[in-house]
């Protein structure tokens, strides 16, 4: 499923488990989950752009700037 930098996280699937009540949880496993997949996620981006440069720049043109 997906590219390496792009498939699901642990966390998905912890997030997946707990949702459909398969596990138990401690009550700030949303906000601790958040944060540790927005840290893969933020290395994960820096990993592809290092890959892609053009990609990035390209994307980012796209966007414009001011």
């Amino acid at each position: 499923m997906g590219h390496k930098r792009f498939r699901p996280t642990v966390e998905d699937l912890i997030r997946f488990l707990i949702v459909e009540g398969l596990a138990d949880h401690r009550t700030t496993w949303e906000a601790v989950l958040a944060d540790s997949q927005q840290q893969f996620e933020e290395k994960q981006l820096r990993a592809a752009i290092r890959r892609s440069p053009e990609v990035a720049r390209q994307a980012l043109d796209a966007l414009g700037t001011d």
